[in-house]
């Protein structure tokens, strides 16, 4: 039974049947009333019941298909299953890489922090490294492409990142100082430069730039990106190593939830089963070059 709103009436459903009943202070209609209202007060005793779940909420970057806009993707999916498992509720708020922690840093009013390098120190508790990025090389696949083996090949080559110098981790460091060196914001206007041929290299994660670049394929499909060889392809160089990842939550018994709940998870299988779509979706570039987990 439920209510169409659009007709001020209650629907009865029957196998196949439907009959529309007019909504009626009249007695006799008492008896399709009643299971309405059991019917609301069950499921408003088990919103209330949720409701009273503490919700923890969380800043963390737009970075996808680690944690796209909504705070799904890669490594959201994982954060709300683990905290919803814990029985907190989530919530997201995305800004800009980088921004993010900043914001967790200076505004008290989040609860906790997505994603988080292992050895940087913020307010609040972390949890233990629960996933990995894997940064590195993306170049063309073409002969003329630089051959990469290590960070330092890329001297004499135009590259870009993401980051800025005081933000760049520690392995990054040195190739701030190289030449030609240019920062980016735009994970996409990198990819037109080096698509285009006007740039060497960008130094970033894999599985970001596979799928951004991906996404800027279906573009040039569509004939939006003229400037584009349809037929270039890139190539990922892992040769940086894996980047560990934490949370951090304000709340140390949230912190240590996190830390149980996913223990259990792993345990049973969810992760990998959470993870598996996106290595598949991504297989094509990074092969087996990225972590599980």
């Amino acid at each position: 039974m439920y209510i169409d709103r659009s007709m001020s009436c209650v629907n009865v459903l029957a196998g196949s049947a439907c009959r529309c009943l007019p909504i009626s202070p009249v007695r006799p209609w008492l008896s399709w009333c009643v299971p309405l209202v059991w019917f609301l007060a069950v499921w408003l005793a088990l919103g209330g019941i949720r409701a009273h779940a503490k919700e923890v909420h969380i800043i963390g970057p737009q970075f996808p298909p680690q944690i796209d806009e909504t705070g799904e993707g890669r490594i959201g999916d994982i954060i709300r299953a683990t905290l919803l498992k814990c029985g907190y509720g989530v919530r997201f708020t995305i800004v800009p890489f980088g921004r993010h922690w900043r914001d967790y840093r200076d505004h008290a009013d989040y609860d906790g922090l997505a994603i988080v390098d292992e050895g940087q120190e913020l307010p609040g508790t972390p949890t233990r490294v629960f996933q990995h990025l894997q940064n590195g090389v993306v170049v063309l696949s073409d002969a003329s492409a630089p051959k990469i083996g290590s960070l330092d090949d890329l001297r004499g080559h135009h590259f870009v990142s993401f980051l800025s110098v005081n933000a760049l981790p520690e392995s990054f460091r040195p190739m701030a100082e190289y030449k030609y060196y240019s920062l980016y914001s735009d994970r996409f206007d990198a990819l037109r430069l080096l698509l285009s041929g006007r740039m060497d290299a960008i130094v970033a994660d894999g599985m970001v730039m596979a799928y951004s670049f991906e996404r800027l394929q279906e573009r040039v499909g569509y004939g939006q990106e003229p400037d584009i060889d349809p037929q270039a392809t890139i190539v990922f160089h892992p040769i940086l190593p894996p980047t560990p990842q934490r949370m951090y939550f304000r709340d140390r018994q949230v912190a240590e939830d996190f830390d149980r709940c996913y223990g259990e998870l792993l345990e049973q299988g969810v992760i990998a089963k959470l993870l598996k779509p996106y290595q598949a979706a991504h297989r094509a570039i990074l092969a087996d070059q990225y972590p599980a987990f």
